[in-house]
């Protein structure tokens, strides 16, 4: 039997854990994460081997369950996501992901809530547009606000990615790694990312994407770039090149 951990499922409802406030919903997501823990270390060492798509969880698996496992890097095709640098929106910010993922719709409505008004108070031009299929009724609610856009399913997200300016990814829980960032990386996106969202991808902070881990960071790095197109290009060149 080969197992592939495609995240480590129990770490994603541990974050979750960790950023609720309602003491009923944490008490929950404790209770949760702690079966989900031993549930999967149990199927580690059932298989015969156990597969990752990085490093990071690799090592969190061994050390979890005892055994041996292996990663296998994740990529994209970058002839398929390519630069379309042409059909850049100014100002536009751009998060991209399965909108019926609960890390993903966390990750737009604390950006939405506390990071895009402290860019737009510097940038008031600034849009936001949230690009991903089934959007829940929380998200869709935020297409209300000003500057905010909700795509829901699209066929094809790539034009959505190359319009961006910036591409945000302000993630709080998760685990694996995150295609969408190699996708935006690929298109020569200039990306602003959590220390999460970066999780197990082969990134320099500062080189292939700017790090930032509180809303204040996270809103300077993104009007710093969107006041700078040199840095912007630099920053994509790099990741397109990775």
């Amino acid at each position: 039997v080969l197992l592939f951990e495609h995240n480590v499922e129990y770490l994603i409802w541990q974050r979750l854990a960790n950023l609720e406030t309602d003491p009923w919903k944490r008490a929950l997501f404790e209770m949760e994460w702690r079966k989900l823990r031993a549930c999967e270390a149990e199927a580690c060492r059932r298989a015969a081997l156990t597969v990752t798509v990085s490093e990071d969880d690799r090592l969190r698996l061994e050390a979890l369950a005892g055994i041996r496992a292996v990663s296998i890097p994740t990529g994209v095709n970058t002839n398929y996501f390519t630069p379309q640098r042409d059909i850049e929106v100014p100002g536009r910010l751009v998060f991209s992901g399965s909108m019926d993922w609960h890390p993903n719709e966390d990750a737009v409505c604390y950006f939405a809530d506390e990071i895009f008004p402290l860019v737009r108070a510097e940038v008031p031009g600034a849009s936001f547009t949230i690009v991903g299929r089934n959007p829940g009724a929380r998200v869709r609610d935020l297409a209300a606000r000003p500057g905010i856009s909700v795509t829901g399913t699209l066929d094809d997200v790539r034009p959505s990615i190359g319009e961006g300016s910036v591409y945000v990814v302000p993630l709080r829980a998760g685990s694996g790694t995150r295609i969408k960032i190699f996708e935006a990386l690929s298109m020569a996106q200039a990306v602003v990312s959590t220390s999460v969202g970066a999780e197990g991808l082969a990134l320099e902070p500062g080189r292939h994407f700017l790090a930032a881990d509180t809303a204040h960071e996270f809103a300077h790095a993104v009007i710093r770039l969107l006041r700078d197109p040199t840095r912007r290009r630099l920053l994509g060149d790099a990741g397109r090149a990775l």
